[in-house]
């Protein structure tokens, strides 16, 4: 699971911590605890579910599947080349 958490903080904020922990809601602190291997509970999962609706559950929790959903894949997709 930490080296998926490691994927998604890279994902969303080009592997900087603290600014990912800030989006989630988390301590930095918190953040590294989790990354290093700390106990990786429901209330992690929940919340970066929460804070990132694109993140496929089963990928998260299960390391099946790719790491964004697909439908989610193509509206992110669109979004970049409408810019």
């Amino acid at each position: 699971m930490k080296d998926r958490l490691r994927e998604i903080v890279n994902y969303k904020t080009h592997g900087k911590q603290k600014p990912f922990a800030e989006f989630v809601g988390w301590s930095p602190q918190y953040l590294t605890r989790l990354i290093h291997g700390g106990e990786f509970g429901l209330k992690p999962v929940l919340a970066l579910l929460k804070a990132l609706p694109e993140i496929n559950a089963r990928w998260l929790l299960l390391g099946e599947g790719t790491m964004l959903m697909d439908d989610r894949v193509g509206d992110l997709r669109r979004g970049a080349f409408n810019h």
